[in-house]
């Protein structure tokens, strides 16, 4: 893929992860890192950082 940056790179991988943490049943225990591994947050890193990839 061309054009991504380290940090989209990043930003995009911890959206998958967060995808795959989400998937498997996992439920955070802290309030942080309950944060953390909101779905609706992933969902947002993701888009946001593929619009700025196909807007490159």
């Amino acid at each position: 893929m061309g054009g991504v940056t380290f940090l989209m790179g990043v930003g995009l991988l911890y959206a998958t992860c967060l995808g795959v943490i989400h998937a498997v049943g996992f439920t955070a225990q802290g309030k942080g890192s309950r944060w953390l591994t909101w779905p609706p947050l992933g969902w947002g890193v993701s888009l946001l950082l593929l619009a700025l990839m196909w807007l490159r």
